[in-house]
């Protein structure tokens, strides 16, 4: 179908042309919500950070769909605006997916415990090497932080054996190096 198409177009790195036709796609009120959904993270692909808001702001008041704000809350953080990420992840019901996009929220806004525990709480007590590599990237996504070296160090600890644990501890030293190196 047409949105179809115009996602391929997207996808070939012809933006220009996709948005063109989405958007006079999403002019019928019939295929808006479908429009929209495609067409949001179409225009934050080409950087129309703005469009790309708007067009979730209007596909979460067409249709309410929690992947669009989500979308929203990405794109948000992305053009780094924590601030109003976290109050459209916490105007919405918790879920994993949730909880893990919270957590990368409030480790950019600097409350490192707070998205310790939205990853713990998103993995619970399964999965853990999955909630261990994740609560590492929080590190180095919010890096460099006061206890990062001390965090991927206890997350090392834990999971000794784990080779992407022990690369990003390397990664992460190697960057920032120790608190009392980069004061």
């Amino acid at each position: 179908d047409w949105v179809d198409d115009a996602r391929g177009l997207a996808d070939d790195g012809e933006y220009d042309q996709a948005i063109d036709s989405l958007e006079a796609l999403a002019q019928s009120p019939t295929v808006r919500g479908l429009v929209l959904r495609t067409l949001a993270p179409v225009y934050a692909e080409r950087g129309r950070v703005d469009d790309a808001i708007a067009a979730y702001r209007d596909y979460i008041a067409l249709t309410g769909a929690s992947e669009a704000s989500l979308g929203l809350a990405r794109t948000l953080l992305a053009a780094g605006r924590p601030d109003e990420a976290l109050a459209t992840l916490d105007a919405m019901p918790a879920s994993p997916a949730v909880q893990v996009l919270r957590a990368h929220v409030l480790a950019r806004l600097g409350r490192q415990a707070e998205a310790r525990a939205a990853v713990d709480a998103a993995f619970g007590t399964h999965a853990e090497q999955g909630r261990l590599r994740k609560r590492a990237v929080l590190v180095i996504d919010a890096a460099p932080v006061d206890d990062g070296e001390v965090e991927l160090r206890g997350l090392l600890a834990a999971a000794p054996d784990d080779p992407v644990l022990r690369s990003w501890l390397g990664y992460y030293l190697a960057l920032w190096g120790r608190p009392a190196e980069r004061d």
